[in-house]
Protein backbone atom coordinates (compact mmCIF):
# COMPACT_ATOMS: atom_id res chain seq x y z
CA UNK A 1 0.00 0.00 0.00
CA UNK A 2 1.36 3.31 -0.73
CA UNK A 3 2.33 5.88 2.27
CA UNK A 4 -0.54 8.21 2.88
CA UNK A 5 1.34 11.28 1.81
CA UNK A 6 2.41 9.75 -1.09
CA UNK A 7 -0.62 9.07 -2.25
CA UNK A 8 -1.65 12.44 -1.73
CA UNK A 9 0.79 13.95 -4.14
CA UNK A 10 -0.17 11.10 -6.91
CA UNK A 11 -3.76 12.47 -6.31
CA UNK A 12 -2.74 15.84 -6.39
CA UNK A 13 -0.37 15.23 -9.85
CA UNK A 14 -3.54 13.36 -11.63
CA UNK A 15 -6.19 16.01 -10.77
CA UNK A 16 -3.28 19.04 -11.79
CA UNK A 17 -3.20 16.61 -15.50
CA UNK A 18 -6.94 16.20 -15.64
CA UNK A 19 -7.05 20.28 -15.54
CA UNK A 20 -4.64 21.12 -18.03
CA UNK A 21 -5.87 18.12 -20.46
CA UNK A 22 -9.02 20.43 -19.92
CA UNK A 23 -7.88 22.97 -20.96
CA UNK A 24 -5.57 22.04 -23.42
CA UNK A 25 -8.22 20.22 -25.38
CA UNK A 26 -10.64 23.83 -26.01
CA UNK A 27 -8.76 24.59 -29.33
CA UNK A 28 -9.67 28.25 -27.98
CA UNK A 29 -7.03 31.37 -27.75
CA UNK A 30 -7.61 33.40 -24.78
CA UNK A 31 -7.72 37.09 -25.58
CA UNK A 32 -6.62 39.96 -22.70
CA UNK A 33 -7.35 36.74 -20.01
CA UNK A 34 -4.37 34.92 -18.95
CA UNK A 35 -6.03 33.27 -15.62
CA UNK A 36 -7.26 29.52 -15.62
CA UNK A 37 -10.84 29.03 -15.56
CA UNK A 38 -11.63 25.58 -14.13
CA UNK A 39 -15.08 23.68 -14.69
CA UNK A 40 -17.20 22.36 -12.02
CA UNK A 41 -15.47 19.27 -12.41
CA UNK A 42 -12.00 20.29 -12.31
CA UNK A 43 -12.52 22.30 -9.15
CA UNK A 44 -14.24 19.27 -7.81
CA UNK A 45 -11.04 17.36 -8.57
CA UNK A 46 -8.72 19.52 -6.83
CA UNK A 47 -11.19 19.86 -3.77
CA UNK A 48 -11.30 16.68 -3.42
CA UNK A 49 -7.62 16.30 -3.06
CA UNK A 50 -7.25 19.22 -0.30
CA UNK A 51 -10.76 19.00 1.59
CA UNK A 52 -11.33 15.67 2.99
CA UNK A 53 -14.15 17.12 5.02
CA UNK A 54 -17.38 16.36 4.66
CA UNK A 55 -21.46 17.41 4.86
CA UNK A 56 -23.41 14.88 6.73
CA UNK A 57 -27.78 15.13 7.23
CA UNK A 58 -29.64 13.07 9.18
CA UNK A 59 -33.10 14.36 8.46
CA UNK A 60 -36.46 12.27 10.70
CA UNK A 61 -39.80 12.27 10.01
CA UNK A 62 -42.68 10.51 11.84
CA UNK A 63 -46.31 10.55 10.86
CA UNK A 64 -47.63 7.65 12.77
CA UNK A 65 -47.12 6.29 16.26
CA UNK A 66 -47.70 2.73 17.61
CA UNK A 67 -49.24 3.95 20.70
CA UNK A 68 -52.93 5.25 19.87
CA UNK A 69 -52.65 7.84 22.34
CA UNK A 70 -50.36 10.00 19.96
CA UNK A 71 -52.48 12.19 17.32
CA UNK A 72 -51.18 11.44 14.09
CA UNK A 73 -49.28 14.21 12.58
CA UNK A 74 -50.13 14.87 8.52
CA UNK A 75 -46.63 16.33 7.21
CA UNK A 76 -44.08 15.32 8.93
CA UNK A 77 -42.73 12.75 6.94
CA UNK A 78 -43.08 15.18 3.74
CA UNK A 79 -40.95 17.52 5.81
CA UNK A 80 -38.47 15.11 5.92
CA UNK A 81 -38.30 14.46 2.06
CA UNK A 82 -38.71 18.29 0.92
CA UNK A 83 -35.68 19.22 3.40
CA UNK A 84 -33.77 16.19 2.33
CA UNK A 85 -34.30 17.40 -1.45
CA UNK A 86 -33.20 20.93 -0.70
CA UNK A 87 -29.87 19.55 1.12
CA UNK A 88 -28.99 16.87 -1.60
CA UNK A 89 -29.72 19.35 -4.11
CA UNK A 90 -26.05 20.70 -5.84
CA UNK A 91 -27.65 24.16 -6.62
CA UNK A 92 -28.59 24.61 -2.63
CA UNK A 93 -27.19 22.50 0.04
CA UNK A 94 -24.95 19.74 -1.95
CA UNK A 95 -24.42 17.75 1.55
CA UNK A 96 -22.15 14.74 0.45
CA UNK A 97 -24.91 12.18 2.22
CA UNK A 98 -28.38 12.79 3.38
CA UNK A 99 -30.01 9.95 6.13
CA UNK A 100 -33.12 10.24 5.67
CA UNK A 101 -35.55 8.39 8.26
CA UNK A 102 -39.56 7.76 7.76
CA UNK A 103 -39.92 4.17 7.96
CA UNK A 104 -41.74 2.19 10.71
CA UNK A 105 -37.97 0.58 11.67
CA UNK A 106 -35.87 3.65 11.09
CA UNK A 107 -38.21 6.07 13.24
CA UNK A 108 -38.16 4.06 16.31
CA UNK A 109 -36.06 5.05 19.51
CA UNK A 110 -33.36 2.18 18.70
CA UNK A 111 -33.55 3.43 14.72
CA UNK A 112 -33.31 7.01 15.78
CA UNK A 113 -30.03 6.48 18.37
CA UNK A 114 -28.93 3.88 15.75
CA UNK A 115 -28.07 6.67 13.44
CA UNK A 116 -26.64 8.55 15.59
CA UNK A 117 -23.78 6.02 16.83
CA UNK A 118 -23.45 5.93 12.93
CA UNK A 119 -22.83 9.64 12.60
CA UNK A 120 -20.08 8.79 15.69
CA UNK A 121 -18.40 6.33 12.96
CA UNK A 122 -19.19 8.86 9.88
CA UNK A 123 -17.52 11.99 11.57
CA UNK A 124 -14.20 11.46 11.18
CA UNK A 125 -12.95 15.70 10.88
CA UNK A 126 -13.54 19.00 12.68
CA UNK A 127 -13.79 20.35 9.52
CA UNK A 128 -17.16 18.00 9.03
CA UNK A 129 -20.56 19.49 8.94
CA UNK A 130 -23.40 17.53 10.79
CA UNK A 131 -27.28 18.21 10.56
CA UNK A 132 -29.69 16.44 12.93
CA UNK A 133 -33.34 17.15 12.01
CA UNK A 134 -36.37 15.55 13.24
CA UNK A 135 -40.23 16.41 12.81
CA UNK A 136 -42.27 14.77 15.80
CA UNK A 137 -44.54 15.54 18.42
CA UNK A 138 -42.09 16.98 21.60
CA UNK A 139 -43.55 16.51 25.15
CA UNK A 140 -42.75 16.80 28.84
CA UNK A 141 -42.39 14.41 31.18
CA UNK A 142 -40.85 13.97 34.72
CA UNK A 143 -38.11 11.34 35.69
CA UNK A 144 -37.71 9.33 39.15
CA UNK A 145 -36.04 12.41 40.67
CA UNK A 146 -39.38 14.70 39.60
CA UNK A 147 -36.92 16.56 37.16
CA UNK A 148 -38.97 18.22 34.00
CA UNK A 149 -37.08 17.23 31.02
CA UNK A 150 -38.06 17.40 27.26
CA UNK A 151 -38.68 14.82 24.84
CA UNK A 152 -38.87 13.67 21.40
CA UNK A 153 -41.47 11.11 20.59
CA UNK A 154 -40.39 8.43 18.32
CA UNK A 155 -42.79 5.81 16.45
CA UNK A 156 -42.89 3.37 19.20
CA UNK A 157 -42.75 6.03 22.23
CA UNK A 158 -45.57 4.51 25.35
CA UNK A 159 -47.44 7.59 26.90
CA UNK A 160 -47.33 5.87 29.78
CA UNK A 161 -43.72 5.63 29.62
CA UNK A 162 -42.17 8.39 28.05
CA UNK A 163 -38.64 8.97 29.83
CA UNK A 164 -37.95 5.39 28.85
CA UNK A 165 -39.20 5.15 25.77
CA UNK A 166 -38.96 8.95 24.13
CA UNK A 167 -35.90 10.92 23.21
CA UNK A 168 -34.56 13.56 25.81
CA UNK A 169 -33.59 16.19 24.04
CA UNK A 170 -30.71 17.04 26.64
CA UNK A 171 -29.57 13.94 26.41
CA UNK A 172 -29.35 14.02 22.52
CA UNK A 173 -28.01 17.24 22.30
CA UNK A 174 -24.96 16.29 24.82
CA UNK A 175 -24.63 13.74 22.24
CA UNK A 176 -24.65 15.67 19.25
CA UNK A 177 -21.75 17.91 21.22
CA UNK A 178 -19.51 14.69 21.74
CA UNK A 179 -19.06 14.36 18.20
CA UNK A 180 -15.87 15.60 16.44
CA UNK A 181 -17.56 18.33 13.90
CA UNK A 182 -17.02 21.92 15.06
CA UNK A 183 -19.95 22.28 12.59
CA UNK A 184 -22.90 21.00 13.86
CA UNK A 185 -26.81 22.20 13.77
CA UNK A 186 -29.73 19.86 15.59
CA UNK A 187 -33.24 21.34 14.06
CA UNK A 188 -36.21 20.08 16.42
CA UNK A 189 -39.26 20.61 14.54
CA UNK A 190 -41.84 19.99 17.26
CA UNK A 191 -42.58 21.90 20.43
CA UNK A 192 -43.55 21.21 24.40
CA UNK A 193 -46.47 22.98 24.91
CA UNK A 194 -49.28 20.61 24.67
CA UNK A 195 -50.61 21.81 21.68
CA UNK A 196 -49.64 22.01 17.73
CA UNK A 197 -47.30 19.44 17.72
CA UNK A 198 -47.21 18.40 21.21
CA UNK A 199 -48.84 15.82 23.70
CA UNK A 200 -48.41 16.17 27.12
CA UNK A 201 -49.94 13.51 29.77
CA UNK A 202 -52.84 13.64 31.65
CA UNK A 203 -51.21 14.57 34.95
CA UNK A 204 -48.80 16.92 33.31
CA UNK A 205 -52.44 18.89 31.79
CA UNK A 206 -53.80 18.38 35.52
CA UNK A 207 -50.40 20.10 36.75
CA UNK A 208 -50.37 23.20 34.27
CA UNK A 209 -53.95 23.83 34.68
CA UNK A 210 -52.62 24.88 38.54
CA UNK A 211 -49.98 27.31 37.36
CA UNK A 212 -50.77 31.11 37.48
CA UNK A 213 -48.03 31.39 35.11
CA UNK A 214 -48.61 30.64 31.65
CA UNK A 215 -46.79 27.72 31.46
CA UNK A 216 -44.29 25.36 33.51
CA UNK A 217 -40.67 27.22 33.91
CA UNK A 218 -37.91 25.99 31.34
CA UNK A 219 -35.82 23.36 32.62
CA UNK A 220 -32.15 24.69 33.09
CA UNK A 221 -30.17 23.12 30.43
CA UNK A 222 -26.66 24.09 29.38
CA UNK A 223 -26.55 25.95 26.24
CA UNK A 224 -24.14 23.97 24.01
CA UNK A 225 -21.00 25.25 22.95
CA UNK A 226 -20.64 22.99 19.83
CA UNK A 227 -24.12 22.64 18.35
CA UNK A 228 -26.97 25.02 17.07
CA UNK A 229 -29.81 24.06 18.17
CA UNK A 230 -32.94 25.15 16.07
CA UNK A 231 -36.83 25.06 17.68
CA UNK A 232 -39.55 24.96 15.70
CA UNK A 233 -41.35 27.73 18.39
CA UNK A 234 -40.18 29.45 21.54
CA UNK A 235 -40.84 27.56 25.13
CA UNK A 236 -44.25 26.94 25.77
CA UNK A 237 -45.80 27.99 21.94
CA UNK A 238 -47.23 25.19 19.38
CA UNK A 239 -45.42 24.75 16.87
CA UNK A 240 -47.90 24.07 13.66
CA UNK A 241 -48.50 22.22 10.64
CA UNK A 242 -50.33 24.17 8.10
CA UNK A 243 -52.72 22.40 5.34
CA UNK A 244 -51.99 25.07 2.26
CA UNK A 245 -48.17 24.93 3.36
CA UNK A 246 -48.39 21.01 2.87
CA UNK A 247 -45.43 20.98 5.69
CA UNK A 248 -44.78 22.35 9.38
CA UNK A 249 -44.53 25.95 8.93
CA UNK A 250 -41.30 26.01 10.46
CA UNK A 251 -39.47 23.96 7.98
CA UNK A 252 -41.46 25.05 5.11
CA UNK A 253 -39.59 28.69 5.71
CA UNK A 254 -36.36 27.26 6.63
CA UNK A 255 -36.72 25.55 3.08
CA UNK A 256 -36.75 28.60 1.79
CA UNK A 257 -34.25 30.50 3.43
CA UNK A 258 -32.00 28.11 2.82
CA UNK A 259 -32.66 28.84 -1.24
CA UNK A 260 -32.94 32.00 -0.72
CA UNK A 261 -31.58 34.41 2.29
CA UNK A 262 -28.55 34.96 1.78
CA UNK A 263 -28.51 38.19 3.75
CA UNK A 264 -25.85 39.69 3.71
CA UNK A 265 -24.67 38.63 -0.34
CA UNK A 266 -21.69 37.18 0.29
CA UNK A 267 -22.92 34.28 -2.22
CA UNK A 268 -23.90 31.51 1.18
CA UNK A 269 -26.21 31.03 3.19
CA UNK A 270 -25.63 30.13 6.20
CA UNK A 271 -27.85 28.21 9.26
CA UNK A 272 -28.08 31.25 11.09
CA UNK A 273 -29.53 33.47 8.15
CA UNK A 274 -32.16 30.22 7.27
CA UNK A 275 -33.39 30.56 10.66
CA UNK A 276 -33.91 34.53 10.47
CA UNK A 277 -35.71 33.86 7.87
CA UNK A 278 -37.72 31.59 8.91
CA UNK A 279 -38.45 32.69 12.63
CA UNK A 280 -39.68 36.22 10.65
CA UNK A 281 -42.26 34.57 7.91
CA UNK A 282 -43.16 31.77 10.32
CA UNK A 283 -44.34 34.82 13.05
CA UNK A 284 -45.91 36.65 10.37
CA UNK A 285 -48.30 33.69 9.20
CA UNK A 286 -48.87 32.54 12.50
CA UNK A 287 -49.69 36.26 13.67
CA UNK A 288 -47.49 36.30 15.98
CA UNK A 289 -48.20 32.80 17.98
CA UNK A 290 -45.41 30.95 17.06
CA UNK A 291 -41.93 32.08 17.00
CA UNK A 292 -39.27 30.02 16.41
CA UNK A 293 -36.40 29.92 18.64
CA UNK A 294 -32.08 29.58 18.24
CA UNK A 295 -29.52 28.16 21.43
CA UNK A 296 -25.89 29.25 20.40
CA UNK A 297 -23.34 30.71 21.45
CA UNK A 298 -21.06 31.06 18.15
CA UNK A 299 -18.85 34.02 18.27
CA UNK A 300 -17.20 35.54 15.14
CA UNK A 301 -18.11 33.82 12.01
CA UNK A 302 -21.00 31.62 11.87
CA UNK A 303 -19.23 28.14 10.43
CA UNK A 304 -22.24 26.52 9.07
CA UNK A 305 -23.23 27.07 5.37
CA UNK A 306 -26.71 25.46 4.35
CA UNK A 307 -26.32 26.74 0.23
CA UNK A 308 -23.72 28.07 -1.76
CA UNK A 309 -20.33 29.14 -0.76
CA UNK A 310 -18.64 32.74 0.21
CA UNK A 311 -18.05 34.33 -2.81
CA UNK A 312 -16.85 37.67 -1.75
CA UNK A 313 -17.49 40.11 1.28
CA UNK A 314 -20.62 40.40 2.27
CA UNK A 315 -22.36 43.54 3.57
CA UNK A 316 -21.74 44.12 7.86
CA UNK A 317 -23.65 41.76 9.93
CA UNK A 318 -25.01 43.03 13.31
CA UNK A 319 -26.01 39.81 15.83
CA UNK A 320 -26.66 37.90 19.25
CA UNK A 321 -27.83 34.83 19.26
CA UNK A 322 -27.51 33.97 22.81
CA UNK A 323 -30.33 34.68 25.03
CA UNK A 324 -29.20 37.68 27.24
CA UNK A 325 -31.22 40.16 25.28
CA UNK A 326 -34.35 37.86 23.79
CA UNK A 327 -37.05 39.76 22.99
CA UNK A 328 -35.45 43.04 22.44
CA UNK A 329 -36.05 45.02 19.62
CA UNK A 330 -33.47 45.95 17.25
CA UNK A 331 -33.53 49.43 15.49
CA UNK A 332 -30.91 50.38 12.80
CA UNK A 333 -31.07 54.29 11.88
CA UNK A 334 -34.80 54.32 13.02
CA UNK A 335 -35.92 51.18 11.42
CA UNK A 336 -37.10 47.98 13.28
CA UNK A 337 -34.99 45.14 11.91
CA UNK A 338 -36.84 42.57 14.29
CA UNK A 339 -36.48 40.95 17.73
CA UNK A 340 -33.19 39.17 18.94
CA UNK A 341 -32.12 36.78 18.71
CA UNK A 342 -30.97 37.48 15.08
CA UNK A 343 -28.69 39.16 12.71
CA UNK A 344 -29.19 41.93 10.91
CA UNK A 345 -27.18 42.81 7.65
CA UNK A 346 -26.22 46.58 7.18
CA UNK A 347 -24.84 48.53 4.58
CA UNK A 348 -21.46 49.55 4.96
CA UNK A 349 -20.64 52.96 6.99
CA UNK A 350 -21.95 54.74 10.05
CA UNK A 351 -25.23 53.35 11.22
CA UNK A 352 -26.82 54.32 14.49
CA UNK A 353 -28.52 51.32 16.48
CA UNK A 354 -31.33 51.06 19.25
CA UNK A 355 -32.08 48.33 21.39
CA UNK A 356 -35.49 48.45 23.21
CA UNK A 357 -37.43 46.36 25.29
CA UNK A 358 -41.01 44.98 23.86
CA UNK A 359 -43.33 47.28 24.88
CA UNK A 360 -40.73 50.03 23.80
CA UNK A 361 -40.43 51.57 27.26
CA UNK A 362 -36.97 50.57 28.15
CA UNK A 363 -34.41 51.86 25.78
CA UNK A 364 -30.91 49.80 26.58
CA UNK A 365 -28.70 51.74 23.92
CA UNK A 366 -29.12 54.17 21.32
CA UNK A 367 -25.34 55.16 19.58
CA UNK A 368 -23.54 55.14 16.83
CA UNK A 369 -21.10 52.63 15.33
CA UNK A 370 -19.24 51.65 12.56
CA UNK A 371 -19.33 48.72 10.13
CA UNK A 372 -17.21 48.10 7.62
CA UNK A 373 -17.87 45.49 4.31
CA UNK A 374 -17.68 41.37 5.74
CA UNK A 375 -17.85 42.54 9.45
CA UNK A 376 -19.81 40.78 11.76
CA UNK A 377 -20.61 42.66 14.75
CA UNK A 378 -21.44 41.14 18.13
CA UNK A 379 -24.36 43.16 19.37
CA UNK A 380 -23.63 42.60 23.06
CA UNK A 381 -20.02 43.97 22.03
CA UNK A 382 -21.91 47.59 21.10
CA UNK A 383 -23.60 47.28 24.13
CA UNK A 384 -21.09 46.84 27.10
CA UNK A 385 -17.88 48.29 25.16
CA UNK A 386 -17.45 51.37 23.46
CA UNK A 387 -15.28 52.89 21.11
CA UNK A 388 -13.06 55.06 21.72
CA UNK A 389 -12.66 56.93 25.22
CA UNK A 390 -10.30 58.57 28.00
CA UNK A 391 -9.99 56.56 31.33
CA UNK A 392 -8.45 56.93 34.69
CA UNK A 393 -6.59 54.18 36.14
CA UNK A 394 -5.92 53.30 39.82
CA UNK A 395 -4.12 50.27 41.17
CA UNK A 396 -0.90 48.02 41.77
CA UNK A 397 2.77 47.66 40.32
CA UNK A 398 5.24 44.90 41.42
CA UNK A 399 8.04 43.06 40.28
CA UNK A 400 7.48 38.87 40.42
CA UNK A 401 11.62 38.30 40.08
CA UNK A 402 12.57 38.49 43.91
CA UNK A 403 16.31 40.24 43.47
CA UNK A 404 14.58 43.21 41.78
CA UNK A 405 11.81 43.51 44.60
CA UNK A 406 13.94 43.13 47.18
CA UNK A 407 16.86 45.50 46.09
CA UNK A 408 15.11 47.94 42.94
CA UNK A 409 11.59 48.34 44.05
CA UNK A 410 8.81 46.99 46.14
CA UNK A 411 5.31 46.66 45.05
CA UNK A 412 3.48 49.89 45.06
CA UNK A 413 -0.10 52.24 43.97
CA UNK A 414 -0.33 53.89 40.46
CA UNK A 415 -2.20 56.24 38.80
CA UNK A 416 -2.40 56.49 35.43
CA UNK A 417 -4.28 57.86 32.16
CA UNK A 418 -5.12 55.89 28.82
CA UNK A 419 -6.70 56.99 25.76
CA UNK A 420 -8.60 53.76 23.94
CA UNK A 421 -9.93 53.53 20.30
CA UNK A 422 -10.97 49.83 20.54
CA UNK A 423 -12.72 49.66 17.08
CA UNK A 424 -9.57 51.18 15.05
CA UNK A 425 -9.36 47.97 12.55
CA UNK A 426 -12.72 46.55 13.36
CA UNK A 427 -15.27 45.95 15.80
CA UNK A 428 -12.84 43.67 18.09
CA UNK A 429 -9.48 44.66 16.77
CA UNK A 430 -8.56 48.57 18.09
CA UNK A 431 -5.21 49.88 20.26
CA UNK A 432 -4.85 51.43 23.64
CA UNK A 433 -2.08 53.78 25.00
CA UNK A 434 -1.42 54.06 28.65
CA UNK A 435 0.74 55.89 31.37
CA UNK A 436 1.01 55.16 35.09
CA UNK A 437 3.34 56.71 37.54
CA UNK A 438 3.14 55.63 41.06
CA UNK A 439 5.92 57.20 44.03
CA UNK A 440 6.69 55.14 47.64
CA UNK A 441 9.09 55.25 50.43
CA UNK A 442 10.50 51.80 50.96
CA UNK A 443 13.07 49.38 52.70
CA UNK A 444 15.34 48.03 50.36
CA UNK A 445 18.43 45.57 50.69
CA UNK A 446 20.83 46.32 47.93
CA UNK A 447 24.05 43.98 49.00
CA UNK A 448 24.46 43.68 52.65
CA UNK A 449 23.45 47.18 53.28
CA UNK A 450 19.29 48.03 54.08
CA UNK A 451 18.07 51.41 53.80
CA UNK A 452 15.20 53.33 53.22
CA UNK A 453 14.55 54.86 49.79
CA UNK A 454 12.20 56.90 48.07
CA UNK A 455 11.29 54.91 44.66
CA UNK A 456 9.65 56.20 41.86
CA UNK A 457 8.49 54.24 38.87
CA UNK A 458 6.48 55.13 35.33
CA UNK A 459 5.32 52.99 32.93
CA UNK A 460 3.74 53.81 29.16
CA UNK A 461 2.88 51.62 26.49
CA UNK A 462 1.02 51.08 23.26
CA UNK A 463 -1.38 47.40 22.97
CA UNK A 464 -3.35 46.35 20.43
CA UNK A 465 -6.15 45.26 21.80
CA UNK A 466 -8.95 42.17 20.67
CA UNK A 467 -12.25 42.46 21.98
CA UNK A 468 -15.07 39.85 22.57
CA UNK A 469 -18.50 39.97 24.82
CA UNK A 470 -19.68 37.36 27.42
CA UNK A 471 -22.95 38.22 28.73
CA UNK A 472 -23.11 41.73 29.98
CA UNK A 473 -19.66 42.11 30.02
CA UNK A 474 -16.93 43.21 27.22
CA UNK A 475 -13.80 40.97 27.56
CA UNK A 476 -10.81 42.20 25.81
CA UNK A 477 -6.82 41.24 25.66
CA UNK A 478 -3.79 41.70 23.37
CA UNK A 479 0.21 42.29 23.54
CA UNK A 480 1.92 45.19 24.62
CA UNK A 481 4.85 46.90 24.11
CA UNK A 482 6.22 50.14 25.94
CA UNK A 483 9.25 51.48 28.62
CA UNK A 484 9.82 51.12 32.26
CA UNK A 485 11.47 53.81 34.09
CA UNK A 486 12.81 53.53 37.80
CA UNK A 487 14.12 55.74 39.79
CA UNK A 488 15.97 55.19 43.23
CA UNK A 489 16.42 57.18 45.63
CA UNK A 490 18.18 55.49 49.05
CA UNK A 491 18.56 57.63 52.43
CA UNK A 492 21.98 55.72 52.64
CA UNK A 493 24.79 57.57 51.14
CA UNK A 494 26.55 54.00 50.49
CA UNK A 495 23.63 53.19 48.31
CA UNK A 496 24.31 55.70 44.69
CA UNK A 497 20.87 57.28 43.52
CA UNK A 498 20.08 55.55 40.20
CA UNK A 499 17.58 56.42 37.46
CA UNK A 500 17.23 53.52 34.47
CA UNK A 501 14.57 53.75 31.38
CA UNK A 502 14.39 50.39 29.95
CA UNK A 503 12.16 48.88 27.02
CA UNK A 504 9.07 46.68 27.78
CA UNK A 505 7.08 43.88 26.31
CA UNK A 506 3.91 41.59 27.91
CA UNK A 507 0.40 41.27 27.37
CA UNK A 508 -2.73 42.31 29.17
CA UNK A 509 -6.13 41.42 29.55
CA UNK A 510 -9.40 42.82 31.14
CA UNK A 511 -13.03 43.24 31.26
CA UNK A 512 -15.54 46.08 31.26
CA UNK A 513 -19.02 46.57 31.14
CA UNK A 514 -20.79 49.80 30.86
CA UNK A 515 -22.35 51.66 34.19
CA UNK A 516 -23.90 54.69 32.13
CA UNK A 517 -24.22 55.44 29.20
CA UNK A 518 -20.55 57.27 28.94
CA UNK A 519 -18.99 55.80 31.36
CA UNK A 520 -17.66 52.28 31.46
CA UNK A 521 -16.15 50.40 34.59
CA UNK A 522 -13.22 47.96 33.78
CA UNK A 523 -10.52 45.63 36.13
CA UNK A 524 -7.51 44.70 34.01
CA UNK A 525 -3.81 42.98 34.74
CA UNK A 526 -0.76 42.68 32.98
CA UNK A 527 2.26 40.75 33.27
CA UNK A 528 5.44 42.64 31.26
CA UNK A 529 8.97 41.75 30.80
CA UNK A 530 12.02 43.94 31.27
CA UNK A 531 15.61 43.63 32.04
CA UNK A 532 16.60 45.63 34.85
CA UNK A 533 20.38 46.96 34.91
CA UNK A 534 20.74 49.17 38.41
CA UNK A 535 23.24 49.34 41.21
CA UNK A 536 24.05 45.83 41.89
CA UNK A 537 21.09 44.29 40.05
CA UNK A 538 21.90 43.39 36.57
CA UNK A 539 19.00 40.70 35.28
CA UNK A 540 16.00 39.79 33.40
CA UNK A 541 12.82 40.38 35.11
CA UNK A 542 8.62 39.95 34.91
CA UNK A 543 6.61 42.46 36.95
CA UNK A 544 2.96 42.64 37.32
CA UNK A 545 -0.11 45.34 37.11
CA UNK A 546 -3.30 45.22 38.54
CA UNK A 547 -6.16 48.26 37.49
CA UNK A 548 -8.78 49.31 38.02
CA UNK A 549 -10.26 51.59 35.25
CA UNK A 550 -12.89 54.28 34.87
CA UNK A 551 -13.50 55.39 31.31
CA UNK A 552 -15.17 58.05 30.00
CA UNK A 553 -17.00 56.89 26.53
CA UNK A 554 -17.37 59.57 23.44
Amino acid sequence: MLPRRLAALLLYAIACGFILGGCSTTGQTLKGDASLHLSTVQRQAVKSVFNTSKRIAVVVGINHFDDGKWNPLRYAVKDAHDLAAVLNDTRYGHFDQVIVLTGPEDTTRGGILASLRKLYRQNTSPEDTILFYISTHGTLARTVDGGLHQYLVARDTRFDRIPETAIDVAELKKDLSGLKSRKKVLVLASCHSGKGKSQLNGELLKELSSLKAPFFVKPLEDVSKATIVLAASAWGEAAREDASLQNDVYTHFLIEGIKKSDSNGDGAVTVTEAHDYAKQQTYYLTKGKQRPSIESVITGEDPILLAGQVERSGKPVLYDYSQDYRDMVVLVDGVKKGTLPLGVAVTPGKHTMALKSGDGLDSVYNETFTAREGERIPIPLLVNGYAQGTSLRLGYQGFLTPAVDQSVAKPMPMLGLAYSNHSFFSSHLGYRADFSYGQDTQKLKVGAVVSDADVSQSTFGLSVLYRDAVGGMALYGGPRVGGLAISRDPKSSLIPNETILTPTLGGVAGLHFRFKKQVSLAVEGAVNYAGIKIGGTDTNAFYYSLFGVLSVNF
